[in-house]
């Protein structure tokens, strides 16, 4: 599989490019941050924002993952599949990584992201890593080799407990009947 170009990279879920469209927003409550799902060239976009204080200074925080659109039907059923026990089909025991899905083209998967429940205090929440293989991250313009592929965390917290998994499956029964 080639590697396919980033799309855009948007510095602010406010500034959207030209030809890129707004779907949908979820904001999530602890920790706050707010997940823009935007269409572009029939293609998605995740972007995740958050306000911040660094050095007593006001900042903006941000970051995106390029996708098939077709992602918002896969994911749900994928991250099913990827949680069941191996006696029901899951992954074989030890493993925390699915095998790479071909979705509309492009290299998916899912893995698991351990952390420690009482996140913020004792460190990163768990929850579970989209990668898109067949995209390459935004930074690190002047060291292509040094480029990893696209992936962003959804942590357990935001896809059980306030309705993130739910809002994707919405959004995915929406493309699945043609009204995105």
């Amino acid at each position: 599989m080639s590697t396919l170009q980033p799309l855009p990279e948007i510095t602010h879920h406010e500034k959207l490019p030209p030809g890129a469209k707004e779907i949908a927003r979820i904001q999530m409550r602890h920790p706050k941050k707010l997940y823009t799902f935007i269409q572009y060239d029939n293609r998605l976009i995740i972007h995740t924002s958050r306000d911040a204080v660094i050095d007593g200074k006001p900042d903006y925080i941000c970051g995106q993952i390029d996708l098939p659109i077709g992602f918002l039907h896969w994911f749900p059923n994928a991250l099913e599949n990827f949680r069941k026990p191996p006696s029901e089909g899951g992954l074989q025991a030890g493993k925390l990584v699915s095998p790479t899905q071909i979705v509309e083209g492009e290299e998916l998967s899912i893995s698991r992201a351990m952390g420690d429940r009482a996140w913020p205090e004792k460190g990163p929440p768990p929850g579970y890593y989209i990668e898109n293989r067949s995209r390459l991250q935004h930074d690190f313009d002047d060291e292509p080799e040094l480029k990893d592929p696209q992936e962003m965390k959804f942590p357990e917290s935001y896809l059980y407990n306030e309705g993130l998994l739910d809002f994707i499956k919405r959004l995915g029964d929406q493309y699945k009947a043609g009204l995105l």
